[in-house]
């Protein structure tokens, strides 16, 4: 089949999704390699890595996920921006009638509280007080925030396409994903007066069910950016 070229002063906006679904996928498997190694200390104390250590491979792992979330935007966006790639990249524009945008924007949002929450989280001797307002507070908002995004890619998917295209099912995979990391918010909230969350385990088993989500998903999604290239 032709190739489905979309673009605007020549750049390749398809294009641009599979770099997004790519880096997507490696924010997603940081997130899994953490959650292996905060369910697997014997593993983290052979490579070296204390808590603030394994810490610093989720803060390391929401990057890519901004990154991505700020490109998806983007491409969002860009079909009402004039001005092609040189202000589509830096200036997402604005389409809050649009499902597809606010899902994007609310997952940017959402990658910038991650942001917080895991570099707050490799920070030591913070008390539960600390905890909750620097760590759980974001995490928790964030975690909202990707399950609403999730919600409204998939509604935006429609009905006939969830179980019939790639694109269908990367958004089912997300949404499961987002469902998790709510989960995984849920459980990891530290009592008053308490060190850690009695559900700690619990919580991380959630936090890798939904980077393995979300890989899944980013994968399935350059699959389809693949699919729509050239025989």
């Amino acid at each position: 089949m032709n190739r489905r070229h979309n673009s605007r002063n020549g750049f390749d906006w398809e294009r641009l999704g599979l770099w997004t679904g790519w880096v997507f996928a490696l924010g997603s498997l940081m997130f899994v390699a953490g959650s292996v190694l905060s369910l697997m200390p014997s593993l983290a104390r052979w490579l070296a890595l204390d808590a603030r250590g394994v810490n610093a491979v989720f803060f390391a792992g929401s990057l890519p996920f901004t990154t991505a979330a700020w490109l998806q935007l983007a491409q969002a966006a860009h079909t009402v921006d004039p001005s092609g790639l040189a202000l589509g990249l830096l200036r997402p524009g604005w389409r809050p009638g649009d499902r597809v945008w606010v899902s994007s924007a609310l997952q940017f949002a959402g990658t910038l509280l991650f942001n917080l929450s895991t570099w707050d989280a490799m920070q030591t001797g913070l008390n539960w007080r600390a905890d909750d307002l620097q760590v759980w507070v974001p995490d928790f908002a964030g975690s909202v925030l990707f399950l609403l995004s999730g919600w409204l890619a998939f509604v935006a998917i429609g009905p006939a396409r969830r179980h019939r295209t790639l694109a269908g099912y990367s958004a089912q995979c997300n949404l499961a994903g987002c469902v998790a990391f709510m989960l995984s918010a849920i459980t990891s909230y530290v009592p008053r007066h308490a060190s850690d969350s009695p559900w700690a385990m619990l919580a991380t088993v959630f936090t890798l069910l939904g980077a393995a989500g979300f890989l899944v998903g980013s994968l399935l999604q350059v699959a389809d950016t693949r699919a729509a290239g050239p025989d």
